[in-house]
């Protein structure tokens, strides 16, 4: 209970018994009375002038004699009882009546709780209920002015409008809160004034903003990691960041904790960035920002209402450019729906603001801004200047503007991170955000399963209830309860919560950097060197402790990283993250709520579906086939099951059936014969239980530059039950055996097929053009784009392909029951959408997905004469034009596939269909040939991406070395300072992880021939090589002192160059391979009669360098005693090994 209440009880007891003893006791003694005219009436705070007059009408009735007259008879014998009465009722008014409710939370307002009385409606409202402070209460208190609550809608105030001598003078007039307020009293309050002790945590807390210019953040990372948690419920607005695109949001911030909006420069430095805690709500305001404006709009949602930040940098040389350019957002957010509007930024103005009221500008600039942010609404709330040059002049060069001061609680400058030279403004708000509660969760731990308990349990359980159901649905759901059951009684679980932050981050370190924070308070506030030198030695000793305390845990990790290399890239990949979520938008409303984005998901996923009829009977129970080998049923024994549990992926999650796949493959010899018999079952009956046709999609963005707030930027990921995915993989194992025995695919078709790779499709593409134009024979190279492939796949023309090639029987009934009837929903931030039902497609992520789409799509090489290149859906047409009829029949095909689109009811998107012509011909031809896809012209291009690799109209690939080179150099930055602290050979396993793969891919088909491309990609493997050995030994010689051989030998690498070479090497191996001799790249390989390779002709340089010419050189370079040896796949690898040692230098 309550001191107030407590009291409350016992005056009420005491009124009571004094009113008893009134009517029964005679006259006491007179000490009550003489008590009584001692009594200071008139004490400030705790009556008002109409309950004086009252009591003093009352002391005249019970005979006190103010004037010296004598006291009424008759009256002696109550005057002591009713002066008791007096005392102990001093604070009641003589009329109290109801309570007046507060119009805020309709509860009422009682004396003994800060209250404050609208001067506009007279209505009383809570302290806690308006937002105000106990400093500004207590300025309210002592002031004249007037407060109006939101309500009436009149101008606000906040404490920098009161004048600092009024504050220093309090005064005496209050009112009760029963009471209206009168004209002498403008301003009223409420006594007793606020409890010194503050009340308990509450459920709400004060949003703060803090801002500052930081010269680069790239070299305080660790500092500003620490900032964010000395600060709670903090936004934090930084300009002058310095960044780019090689540093992710991970690497500045952890990404489940903050959400950041930034805007980096093209150029060297500038940037500006807003890290937003994750439990706040909010969303960037692209549609405010500006190209030549260095501005972030960030909208974030409060109990009240919404409230619009803007961070802005505006560089001297380009002032006045950035103040016209910030007026116009400004303006039409000040029109719009945002009463709380905040812009803190460094505007390097020249302006004295040290009368808020009247700011003193220096040049014709900063009379613009000051008519720019007036003329908008808004008011300088920063009275401290926040740069000191080094001789020590102070300038306002960081302002912050905001239009509604009622609800800045203050606003000071504090110091900012080390090494900027600029201090920081903290403006702490009076609105309310909702704490961040910790989210908990329930996981597994499977690596603390009780073996030998497990083992026990699945011995004894009744299996063989599974086995003697009829139904395959009943069976699954039998088996499922079972192996769910043993789960929860083996594996045990552990609730965790996220980390609040960064894992180096200790107590300490946070308490001593909020015990710097106060140092450099009290140094501003006193004035005092030696204050202002100790809040410098805590700084110095801060960061000391937070480098210690980095390096300490970077060294654990790289200890752990070989035992426990998940560990490890758990840590890396996290810092690779990007904190921006996506926005989106319905009927032009932005959408926040995961539950209407995930239906905004499904909606979309499921428009692009085509009605698919159903198969006729006649085709599910055709059992022989007269074109090919036909494929009744499967046979799957216990050994296939084995097999393929032993490869599932622990770490992968679990289905909608709830089966995990850890624990899948932990059980995996026990239940094996069980499920050997239940996938047997299965496919005997033809039928897929309904467990295994539920999906759980997640939307993936597809890249390539594509925006993040389109729901059409994502393609749907499939997550299906384990159970069936192993099925899967045994099924598309015998499938893909059978067209690859009877030679039933294509011979273009490069996807999802074994022994072929992206690598070896572009070769092929490459070499066919090169050969064209080594015989100074142009060719048309154009690429065709299908909408949505494999949603849009109709299940009556698929399973009607598939019997074609020789599916029938109970095998043919299985694969219809595993594509009709499906389900499915998106999961988007935790929520899912409704339940839908799949009208067309293939799902992906399904391990027999690509499989059946191969088969949808292979016969469309068959109506071509042009070159075909097919990789999954993406089709490639190769074209020689050695006369005009080559273009002519090129339109042929052309049309062939826009009629084979419609018969198939694929549509093309010809919006993304492209021609181009390459040559070797250094005059281009004025105008080219128009080629068209149903009447729709395909567009020209000088440059195309062919699976993952940029070439242009001469072949040549200058480009896109140029984009290898920079990603490369990006990655190479990232995983440096994501090594920091960490040791070399931390290094060198994320530089062969992360950076080798960009500059590796399809090397050996882009190969280049100038000597400065090969010296661009060599400088990165250069300066990485420099990096490890100067981490490894400080004392080594200049990085331009070194040669590129010393380096390399020293970190034990091989050259690029070289590696290349090999990559070459082992390409051709595979076309060498047994098996293998169907392969175009392989048909154009000639034996000589000692059974080597015979050398390819080439008239032109660009020729002569291409692959399969290069390639073949350097295997005639070999010894023959290694390249007559290749029989098997497993012979490549040490090949390759021992090449290195012959074609090094």
């Amino acid at each position: 209970m309550e001191r107030a209440h407590a009291f409350a009880y016992l005056r009420l007891f005491l009124c009571f018994i004094a009113l008893v003893r009134l009517r029964q006791r005679g006259p006491p003694s007179s000490l009550g009375h003489e008590h009584l005219l001692a009594r200071p009436w008139s004490t400030a705070g705790s009556s008002s002038a109409s309950s004086l007059a009252a009591r003093g009408e009352l002391l005249r009735w019970v005979g006190a004699r103010p004037s010296g007259r004598p006291l009424p008879a008759g009256s002696i014998h109550r005057q002591p009882y009713l002066t008791w009465l007096l005392l102990i009722a001093g604070d009641v008014p003589p009329n109290p009546g109801p309570r007046p409710p507060c119009p805020r939370c309709s509860r009422s307002v009682y004396d003994n709780v800060a209250a404050l009385q609208c001067d506009g409606c007279n209505a009383w409202h809570h302290r806690k209920c308006e937002d105000v402070s106990f400093a500004l209460y207590r300025r309210l208190s002592s002031s004249t002015s007037e407060w109006f609550c939101a309500a009436c809608q009149l101008p606000p105030f906040s404490d920098d409008l009161f004048p600092p001598e009024q504050s220093r003078t309090p005064t005496s007039i209050t009112s009760s809160a029963k009471q209206p307020a009168t004209e002498a009293s403008p301003l009223t309050t409420v006594a007793p004034p606020p409890p010194t002790r503050l009340p308990s945590a509450t459920k709400n807390s004060n949003l703060g903003i803090w801002f500052s210019n930081v010269r680069s953040l790239k070299n305080k990372l660790l500092d500003f990691r620490t900032l964010l948690l000395s600060y709670p419920d903090t936004i934090f607005a930084i300009c002058e960041t310095w960044l780019d695109s090689s540093t992710p949001d991970g690497l500045l911030v952890d990404v489940e904790n903050f959400t950041i909006f930034r805007k980096d420069r093209a150029s060297i430095g500038g940037g500006v960035l807003v890290a937003v805690p994750r439990h706040m709500t909010c969303r960037k305001r692209q549609d405010l920002e500006h190209d030549n404006l260095e501005a972030v709009f960030v909208e974030v949602s409060h109990h009240r209402g919404k409230m619009l930040l803007c961070c802005v940098y505006c560089p001297p040389n380009s002032q006045s450019a950035s103040y016209d350019l910030l007026g116009d957002p400004l303006k039409r957010a000040s029109m719009g729906k945002y009463l709380n509007i905040c812009v803190l930024g460094d505007f390097n103005a020249h302006i004295d603001w040290m009368d808020p009221s009247a700011p003193i500008p220096s040049a014709p600039n900063d009379d613009m801004l000051l008519d720019i942010m007036e003329t908008s609404g808004f008011l300088q709330v920063c009275v401290e200047p926040s740069y000191i040059s080094h001789s020590g002049r102070t300038s306002f060069l960081d302002l912050a503007f905001v239009n509604n001061p009622m609800l800045v609680s203050s606003c000071s400058v504090e110091s900012s991170l080390p090494g900027s030279d600029h201090h920081a403004i903290y403006l702490e708000s009076l609105l309310k955000l909702p704490k961040s509660g910790q989210h908990a969760r329930r996981i597994q731990q499977f690596s603390k399963t009780d073996g030998e308990h497990l083992q026990n349990l699945l011995h004894l359980a009744p299996w063989s209830l599974v086995t003697e159901e009829t139904s395959v649905h009943d069976a699954y759901e039998l088996w499922l309860d079972l192996f769910l059951a043993i789960e929860a009684e083996c594996v045990p679980t552990r609730t965790v919560t996220g980390r609040q932050r960064s894992p180096w981050i200790t107590q300490d370190i946070i308490r001593l950097s909020r015990k710097k924070r106060q140092l450099f308070k009290k140094a501003r506030r006193t004035k005092n060197p030696l204050h202002l030198a100790t809040a410098q030695q805590a700084q110095k000793s801060l960061k000391k402790q937070i480098y210690s305390a980095h390096r300490t845990y970077m060294e654990s990790i790289a200890e752990k990283a070989i035992l426990f290399p998940k560990l490890f890239w758990a840590y890396v990949n996290k810092q690779r993250k990007s904190s921006s979520r996506p926005e989106f938008s319905v009927d032009g409303n932005q959408v926040t709520e995961p539950g209407i984005i995930a239906e905004l998901f499904s909606d979309h996923f499921s428009s692009v579906w085509t009605t698919s009829s159903n198969p006729p009977p006649e085709l599910l129970n055709m059992s022989l086939t007269t074109r090919n080998v036909p494929i009744t049923s499967l046979e799957i024994c216990e050994e296939d099951v084995t097999e393929a549990l032993q490869r599932i992926n622990p770490s992968q999650q679990a289905g909608p059936d709830g089966v995990h796949p850890a624990f899948l493959r932990l059980c995996s010899h026990r239940v094996s014969p069980i499920l050997a018999q239940l996938f047997t079952n299965s496919l005997r009956a033809g039928f897929v239980p309904r467990q295994w046709k539920t999906a759980r999609i997640t939307p993936i963005h597809k890249g390539n530059g594509l925006s993040k707030s389109l729901v059409s930027s994502y393609r749907p990921i499939s997550t299906t039950s384990i159970v069936c995915r192993t099925m899967e993989r045994i099924v598309n194992r015998h499938l893909l055996e059978h067209l690859e025995q009877h030679q039933l695919l294509s011979l273009h078709q490069y996807g999802f097929r074994p022994g072929r790779s992206c690598e070896l499709a572009l070769a092929t593409i490459v070499h066919t053009i090169s050969s064209s134009l080594d015989g100074r024979t142009p060719c048309e190279l154009i690429q065709l784009d299908f909408k949505q492939a494999f949603d849009r796949v109709d299940h009556s023309i698929l399973l009607k392909k598939l019997s074609d090639i020789g599916v029938s029987g109970n095998f043919l009934k299985w694969i219809t029951s595993f594509l009709l009837g499906r389900t499915q929903r998106v999961v988007f931030g935790g929520e899912m959408s409704s339940l839908v039902e799949v009208m067309s497609g293939i799902p992906q992520g399904s391990v027999l997905g690509p499989t059946l789409f191969n088969i949808f799509i292979d016969d469309i090489t068959r109506i071509l004469r042009c070159t075909p290149l097919l990789y999954a859906d993406d089709l490639t047409l190769v074209q020689p034009i050695r006369q005009p009829l080559d273009n002519l029949q090129l339109q042929m095909d052309l049309d062939n596939v826009f009629a084979w689109s419609g018969k198939n009811r694929l549509p093309l998107n010809t919006a993304k269909c492209t021609a181009m012509q390459i040559s070797a011909s250094r005059q281009r031809h004025l105008a080219l040939p128009t080629f068209n896809l149903g009447g729709v012209n395909i567009s020209r291009t000088t440059s195309t991406r062919l699976l993952g690799v940029r070439l242009d109209y001469r072949l040549g690939f200058s480009a896109h070395i140029a984009e290898v080179t920079s990603r490369a150099r990006r990655m190479l930055g990232f995983v440096t300072r994501v090594s920091r602290g960490a040791g070399a050979t931390t290094l060198r396993h994320l530089y062969t992880a992360l950076v080798l793969p960009h500059l590796e891919y399809c090397a050996a088909v882009w190969d280049p021939l100038q000597a400065t491309l090969t010296a661009s990609l060599e400088s990165v493997q250069r300066r990485a090589a420099y990096t490890i050995l100067r981490w490894q030994f400080p004392h080594v010689p200049r990085y331009r002192d070194m040669a590129t051989e010393d380096l390399m030998t020293r970190v034990g690498w091989n050259s690029l160059a070289l590696r290349r070479s090999i990559s070459s090497i082992r390409l051709l191996a595979t076309c060498l391979l047994p098996g293998s001799a169907e392969l175009p790249l392989a048909r154009q390989l000639r034996r000589s009669r000692t059974g080597g390779l015979q050398p390819l002709f080439a008239r032109t340089d660009r020729h002569r360098h291409t692959f399969l010419v290069r390639a073949v050189h350097l295997w005639r370079s070999l010894p023959s005693e290694l390249t007559s040896d290749l029989t098997d796949k497993s012979d490549v690898k040490p090949l390759c090994r021992e090449a290195v040692r012959h074609l090094k230098p």
